[in-house]
């Protein structure tokens, strides 16, 4: 590895059309330690990625780096945070942040291009016991996805993780993966019907006869409704925006606005129960003794502004529900557990995969069969029993 002795009292760096096609950028830093030229290049197939690879080694040549291509694996995260990762929703970048902090606390001052595939190969060794597979999943997936974008601007030449496969985790499934056994169903339905909070009822029993997330019950409409019917249609999400990263280790400011389902499939038509509609129907008729902001909204699950009830709001209020019942504390309460415990439903009644995923709103098959359906020993000797295996 070249170490610059002298640095350029002008350091430069440009971008140059090829004449067969594509794009160079050239960074000269000065001379090394005998003497050399110091000089760096990368080839890009298209101006955009060129310029914006140039922009990043100005940068920091402006913060007196003369090594520029040496960020640390903190430096960089931040950096593609903010100005990488093209096409890739904003939620998703902030789980990325969450995700790559296990990996943070090993290689945080280490240079990406010192860090090798052995190397983490290691630490997800170690994280084998430290989390579930979905979880480990998703700390692999995100320090994955932040060293290919450290290759795709030139920041490493060769990506560590080519050759790497997520391990399997030591440690067994935590219960936001199980489904809800039909008497904890009961057990959480009454409790719901005891609380005073009137908006609680209606928004767990939506959930549990649809399967629908959260953040899409956040965001029907009263025009979704039809009553006669029985049925409520998805069309959207309450999504989050986020600002600027500062702090790695601090919580990014967001705000929450109306949005597209997770994926086309999201858009769908569900089947409510009988509860689930008397229950919307007495949550509409409270709406009417509110402020005329609560009246009008066209939002069905609405907070004190009209708009869709906040996610730390919903948080807050399950906090405190949870804490009023004894019979639910150490149940795991989870709202997506509803959704897992639908889709099992969906199995055990031998429905076949394309509809389970119509229903669910989601496109891909492994999605439904490796991480929603909770098909017990018990379940499936009562699907014998009745001739469905």
């Amino acid at each position: 590895m070249y170490r610059v002795e002298k640095k350029a009292k002008h350091p430069t760096v440009g971008v140059y059309e090829q004449a067969q096609g594509g794009y160079i950028v050239q960074a000269y830093y000065g001379k090394d330690n005998i003497g050399r030229i110091v000089r760096k290049s990368k080839r890009f197939n298209n101006k955009e990625d060129a310029d914006a690879y140039a922009e990043k080694l100005r940068e920091k040549q402006e913060q007196g780096n003369a090594d520029v291509l040496g960020m640390t694996f903190e430096e960089f995260t931040l950096y593609a945070l903010n100005n990488g990762f093209k096409n890739v929703e904003d939620r998703t970048k902030d789980g990325y942040k969450y995700a790559s902090a296990a990996v943070r606390r090993v290689f945080g001052k280490k240079r990406m291009r010192e860090i090798t595939g052995e190397e983490l190969a290691d630490v997800f060794d170690n994280l084998r016991s430290q989390y579930v597979d979905v979880s480990l999943k998703k700390v692999f997936n995100s320090v994955r996805a932040i060293f290919k974008e450290a290759e795709r601007v030139g920041e490493i030449e060769k990506n560590p993780f080519d050759k790497l496969k997520c391990p399997k985790s030591r440690r067994p499934d935590k219960a936001e993966r199980e489904a809800y056994t039909e008497e904890e169903i009961k057990t959480i339905i009454k409790a719901a019907r005891d609380y005073p909070n009137p908006i609680l009822l209606p928004f767990l029993l939506v959930l549990d006869s649809t399967g629908m997330r959260p953040s899409e019950a956040r965001g029907l409409e009263w025009e979704d409704l039809d009553v006669e019917k029985r049925t409520i249609r998805v069309k959207q999400s309450i999504i989050q925006r986020f600002g600027k990263i500062e702090n790695l280790d601090r919580t990014t400011i967001y705000w929450e606005e109306v949005g597209r389902t997770k994926s086309k499939a999201g858009v769908r038509t569900l089947k409510l129960s009988k509860e689930a509609v008397e229950a919307l129907k007495g949550w509409r008729e409270y709406l009417q003794t509110c402020s005329n902001i609560r009246k009008k909204s066209r939002f069905i699950f609405n907070g004190k502004d009209g708009e869709p009830i906040k996610k730390e709001a919903l948080k807050s209020l399950i906090r405190r529900f949870v804490g009023k019942y004894e019979e639910l504390q150490g149940m795991g309460f989870l709202l997506y557990r509803f959704r897992h415990t639908y889709c099992t439903r969906l199995k055990l009644k031998g429905m076949p995969i394309d509809a389970v995923k119509i229903l669910m709103g989601d496109s891909s098959d492994s999605v439904i069969n490796k991480v929603y359906t909770h098909i017990t020993n018990d379940d499936a000797l009562r699907m014998l029993e009745k001739g469905n295996l």
